[in-house]
């Protein structure tokens, strides 16, 4: 346990652990160690995975080439 915490955090903090399934002490590693994650390493994981699951809805699709699209555009009067 943490040295002079509030009682109201410790109540929270072990209505939180019971709501999950856990000790007051598993809790506390849960907590201190998404504390500890680096929220870049998260969303590139998040993206990676994102990409993943994009590409394999795309298998099997026809895609027109993008320099096809690029040379379209060079050519139009309608540049964005």
């Amino acid at each position: 346990m943490i040295r002079n915490l509030e009682e109201e955090i410790v109540v929270r903090l072990k209505w939180r652990a019971k709501a999950n399934g856990r000790s007051l002490e598993g809790e506390f590693r849960v907590l201190l160690s998404d504390a500890a994650t680096d929220p870049l390493e998260v969303k590139r994981a998040d993206f990676t995975t994102f990409a993943e699951e994009f590409q394999a809805q795309l298998e099997g699709d026809e895609h027109t080439p993008s320099e096809l699209l690029v040379r379209e555009s060079r050519e139009s009067d309608h540049r964005v």
